[in-house]
């Protein structure tokens, strides 16, 4: 028996008195198939948006600006209920993105997977639920969010998906800069975002072109570095905790060093001032995409102190607290920033970390007692 919580049941069993047909789909069963815990619940029906609001009158309902969907609060739960795509549950089926969204649920547990989609959960394979061609067309988002079940759910997938995926990067002009966001958040905070990052480079590249700069740039620093610059900043991305401030400082702390790069006497190269052309470059890049004024903020603070360095003295930590702030959680994240940062450098150097530990402990100390004044 699938297992429904007691709010969807009230939401399918509200349509199904009204004598509408009523079913859960896409991401809670997949997720449940998956093991992962969720809060995605969407709904369809063969009501339309007007008999949807109708039958909710007594809930807290929203009619999306797409007019497709309606968003419908019971209890804690946020439910989005959407009428048919097509005439009937199993054309509705037929019709949506990937086969692992292409299940459905009864009020009585009743699975309906006339895709298969069940098997290529089992399988972790990621695969459209008809044509490609024709199922990107009408959603271009839906090469993100593609990518994106790669990455969390950990999918194989074929080459014609990769190509397309990669060849068709432009069809992402055609959706609003606002609506990447989710996607790319979701990506970010999985556990090991480099995979999706390398394999679909070209696609990110999309909305952080200076990204590009970095594939393959030579830091002609032994001493510091053994990866190029793109290897260098996924190894940091994965480093870091899931937290998504510090995720994104990863992801740019080192963007612009091929626009800093300099060559000394010695051949042996240098990034300075790297750090401000990287964080202006965040906030650039962030705008575009409508995070808020103060996530900007805290990510572009992040980037722009993830270079400095410390003594063993007080005086040099609390002259970077009186620069930094005294946060408790922004110090633990810009130290696991730093931390990140050590850990894509040169092995030999990874005997830094002992001290960044001891660093942060005394940091923390004093800003305790800062606050406390």
């Amino acid at each position: 028996m699938f297992p429904l919580i007691n709010d969807l049941k009230i939401a399918l069993q509200i349509l199904n008195d009204n004598g509408f047909e009523a079913y859960l789909v896409g991401g809670a069963i997949r997720d449940y198939y998956f093991n992962v815990k969720t809060n995605d619940y969407d709904v369809t029906t063969n009501a339309n948006t007007d008999e949807i609001i109708d039958v909710f009158k007594d809930y807290k309902t929203k009619l999306y600006s797409s007019k497709k969907t309606v968003l419908v609060k019971i209890g804690e739960t946020h439910i989005e209920i959407t009428p048919f795509k097509g005439d009937n549950l199993i054309s509705d089926l037929k019709l949506r993105d990937y086969t692992i969204n292409s299940i459905a649920v009864d009020i009585n547990s009743n699975i309906y997977d006339p895709l298969n989609g069940r098997l290529d959960i089992n399988n972790k394979i990621l695969r459209p639920s008809y044509n490609l061609s024709d199922m990107i067309s009408i959603d271009p988002l839906r090469i993100l969010r593609g990518i994106r079940l790669i990455s969390v759910y950990n999918l194989s997938y074929d080459n014609e998906l990769k190509d397309y995926f990669i060849n068709n990067v432009s069809l992402l002009n055609e959706v609003i800069d606002s609506r990447f966001r989710d996607e790319l958040d979701k990506i970010l905070v999985s556990n090991k975002p480099s995979n999706v990052i390398r394999e679909f480079k070209e696609v990110f590249y999309y909305f952080f072109p200076n990204l590009r700069n970095c594939y393959k740039f030579d830091q002609r620093n032994t001493k510091w570095h053994h990866l190029d610059v793109f290897e260098h900043i996924l190894l940091v991305l994965d480093s870091t905790k899931p937290n998504l401030a510090t995720r994104y400082a990863a992801l740019f702390h080192d963007i612009d060093k091929p626009l800093s790069f300099t060559l000394d006497s010695d051949n042996v190269g240098h990034f300075y001032g790297h750090f401000k052309l990287s964080r202006d470059t965040a906030v650039k890049y962030l705008f575009n995409l409508h995070y808020p004024k103060k996530f900007i903020t805290l990510v572009a603070k992040l980037i722009y102190y993830h270079d400095r360095r410390f003594s063993f003295e007080n005086e040099s930590i609390d002259n970077f607290i009186e620069d930094f702030g005294d946060d408790e959680e922004e110090l633990k994240m810009i130290f696991d920033l730093m931390a990140s940062d050590i850990k894509g450098q040169n092995p030999k150097l990874l005997f830094r970390l002992n001290d960044l530990d001891k660093y942060l402990k005394v940091a923390l100390d004093i800003a305790r007692l800062r606050r406390e004044r």
